[in-house]
């Protein structure tokens, strides 16, 4: 399953334990901390989520964590 999208948080577990891959959009405000070259290219961003939403599009399943 290739998660495409998250949104929220996840019960006190890091994300990054679970070894999903996953693709999170940056508010505006949040993406002027990244270097202009960066911009567009894959990067590590580590944080513990309280519950999740995710949406997998190949199977259409809605999974609240």
């Amino acid at each position: 399953m290739k998660i495409t999208s998250v949104t929220s948080a996840f019960e006190g577990r890091s994300w990054s334990s679970l070894g999903l891959p996953f693709a999170a959009r940056i508010p505006v405000d949040d993406a002027r901390m990244l270097d202009e070259s960066a911009c567009g290219k894959p990067f590590s961003l580590s944080f513990v989520m309280e519950k999740a939403h995710v949406f997998d599009d190949e199977t259409g399943a809605n999974l609240t964590l």
